[in-house]
């Protein structure tokens, strides 16, 4: 899940009993089993939040130097590795935990590289739309408030680089076995680029909940 305004279109009481991972500022709108942050500012902004969230938070080791500096304690943290820069020009893809995932520069990607790793299949991606198409001005990038800049953005345009992870990734996880769906509910969304297969949330949770997938 991440936080483009396609959260605001859907009923995402669907995604109840269904495992979910957030990124960044998801605990906005839903309490997902998982929230992932790689963002020191968001981290800090999120804190009162984050802190009272009763699941796991997934979180780059990078954080670790930042929360003792901040003073900051999340012992329901567990941590995962990035790629090195040499690995990301090699597009590497990690096979197993506890191995670096590989560094793409948005959050969902992570997310989603977790999950193929933890054996999540099917996987549902919603609310990764790149809405963004100037992260710097006052554009409505996010489901909360007008989208103004709050130190740091996310998203950001569904560049080259964003179509070729997700295009890729798709590829990796059906190497392991999991299907990925692109539920946004808008069809003019960047994210359509990423050639995932389209499905509505509210047939994705049916599915799901009803062992259709198998």
């Amino acid at each position: 899940m991440g936080n483009s305004p396609a959260l605001n279109h859907v009923d995402l009481s669907l995604l109840d009993d269904i495992f979910t991972i957030g990124v960044n500022r998801i605990l906005r709108v839903y309490n997902p089993d998982v929230v992932l942050l790689v963002d020191v500012v968001i981290m800090k902004q999120e804190r009162e939040s984050l802190e009272k969230h009763d699941g796991k938070l997934f979180m780059w080791e990078g954080m670790r130097k930042h929360q003792k500096i901040a003073e900051i304690k999340f012992p329901n943290a567990l941590y995962f590795k990035l790629s090195s820069l040499k690995e990301v020009r090699e597009n590497t893809w990690a096979e197993k935990p506890p191995g670096p995932i590989r560094r793409v520069g948005t959050t969902p990607p992570y997310a989603l590289q977790l999950a193929v790793l933890a054996g999540c299949n099917p996987i549902g991606v919603i609310g990764v739309d790149h809405t963004a198409n100037n992260p710097g001005k006052n554009e409505k990038t996010h489901f909360y408030g007008n989208g103004r800049r709050e130190g740091s953005t996310g998203g950001g345009p569904f560049t080259g680089r964003n179509e070729d992870f997700w295009k890729s990734a798709d590829t990796w996880a059906k190497s392991h076995g999991t299907s990925i769906y692109n539920l946004t509910p808008f069809d003019d969304s960047p994210f359509n680029a990423s050639g995932l297969s389209r499905m509505s949330l509210k047939d994705f949770s049916f599915k799901a909940k009803s062992g259709g997938f198998e």
